[in-house]
């Protein structure tokens, strides 16, 4: 059965990065890559290939070269992102003393707007430079490119909800009740204790029948699933109901603080239950498109770069395999009349995957759900060890021994000197013994 495709260990480069990596080593500037790279069929202007050497950069064991000199540069203090992003660190905290909450990033965008700093039109460039800000990128002489931003400065816009519907029943108040008598009181605590020896039938607290453990319980593997559609999430949870895992939405290109407290929950996860890098397994569901592939590639290098690698990260729909031998229904790749600029992806994709592409909604249809729920149980499945779910089911599934219980012969022994005791207790001048110890 087709499941995908896998990449672990170091969540290896693309081709189109190795290509740029390999070109850079041998001592071409990014113009001259520019070039060679358009002889090759890939279409990247120079100010991509910087864009890729920049991010490659961010990764030492890449080893990128400088190849190209500054002729002449203002400091890096003077430049208008650097202090759009200087007055950010400012706003901020100001904006959270104000409000009691982290700013989203959009609301600061129109915040800057207020401010005359940036233009509508510059959101996208906005959301770019406080990314490379959050994640502290260096340029080629190694200083910080925008001034450094907490990974968490921002809420997260779109995978948080808050609050609820309240419409619970208001309440009357509740009155005090009377002090009790004294006299009932007393009488009701003798009653107690002279019925005590009867009431005491010499038998133990009933025992508790084993519970088996979680379906993952002792299993060697950690598997998560992360989807794309945050419109499919019900569907997910549907098939994986019994599968007992987490399951996530992305939502696309998924934002920074999504990214960092899914790192950070994965790293929380490996400290505490011990697991190797090697054992983690994510299995992904997303559109098989420009921009869906791209999705997976950007996913990949943000984990990389909060900290994550070593860990297994399989694709397992859509992929081109699957559109084939399924007959999927496909999608046009061509850009729609409502979108202004093409998808920068788009000729990257064509060239490495031709015109095939569809959304992973395809897989939902009547025709196509049996296969896909096929395939996505055993994406998680062929990583769960059955014969360690039934040693443990074998284990712990026991019903609990029965009470002990003392003998009727026995039993009427120990009610009896009950009562000598509670004689005993009463015996003249026990008022005065409970003074001193009251005392």
């Amino acid at each position: 059965m087709t499941t995908g495709t896998s990449d672990n260990s170091d969540f290896s480069l693309g081709e189109r990065d190795r290509r740029i990596l390999e070109l850079n080593q041998r001592g071409l500037s990014g113009k001259q890559i520019s070039i060679v790279l358009k002889s090759e069929g890939i279409i990247l202007s120079k100010r991509s290939v910087l864009r890729h050497i920049t991010e490659l950069r961010q990764d030492p064991t890449n080893e990128v070269k400088v190849n190209h000199k500054y002729l002449v540069r203002t400091p890096k203090s003077e430049g208008r992102w650097y202090k759009i992003i200087a007055e950010v660190k400012k706003e901020i905290p100001e904006y959270t003393r104000r409000t009691g909450n982290r700013p989203s990033s959009r609301t600061m965008v129109y915040h800057l707007e207020d401010l005359g700093l940036i233009q509508p039109h510059e959101a996208s460039k906005f959301t770019n430079a406080t990314v490379l800000a959050r994640l502290g990128w260096t340029d080629s002489n190694g200083e910080l490119i925008y001034p450094k931003l907490d990974i968490n400065c921002f809420s997260d816009d779109s995978r948080l909800t808050s609050g609820e519907f309240e419409d619970d029943f208001p309440e009357l108040p509740i009155q005090p009740g009377e002090i009790p008598d004294p006299d009932q009181y007393i009488e009701d605590v003798i009653a107690y204790l002279k019925q005590a020896p009867e009431n005491y039938q010499g038998v133990g607290e009933p025992g508790v029948d084993g519970k088996i453990g979680g379906r993952w319980y002792n299993q060697p593997n950690y598997v998560e699933v992360w989807e794309e559609k945050n419109d499919l999430m019900p569907d997910f949870e549907n098939i994986f109901k019994d599968a007992g895992i987490k399951l996530r939405a992305n939502k696309g290109y998924s934002s920074l603080v999504f990214l960092h407290q899914c790192t950070e929950e994965l790293k929380q996860i490996m400290a505490m239950k011990r697991f190797k890098s090697e054992n983690i397994y994510i299995k992904y569901f997303g559109d098989c498109d420009p921009s869906g592939r791209d999705i997976v590639n950007y996913i990949k290098k943000r984990l990389k770069q909060l900290g994550i690698s070593g860990i297994h990260f399989d694709i397992v729909a859509v992929t081109h395999e699957q559109i084939r031998k399924y007959n999927l229904p496909l999608m046009s790749i061509e850009q729609s009349r409502d979108k202004k600029s093409p998808n920068p992806n788009s000729e990257e994709y064509r060239r490495l995957y031709g015109d095939e592409a569809t959304h992973l909604n395809a897989f939902f249809t009547k025709k196509h759900y049996k296969d896909f729920k096929k395939i996505a149980l055993h994406s998680v499945n062929q990583h769960w060890d059955k014969s360690i779910y039934d040693k443990m089911v074998e284990d712990y599934n026991v019903p609990a021994d029965y009470s002990p219980a003392l003998s009727d012969k026995t039993l009427r022994k120990v009610q009896n000197e009950m009562y000598r005791k509670i004689t005993e207790a009463f015996k003249p001048g026990w008022d005065r013994d409970i003074g001193s110890q009251s005392q």
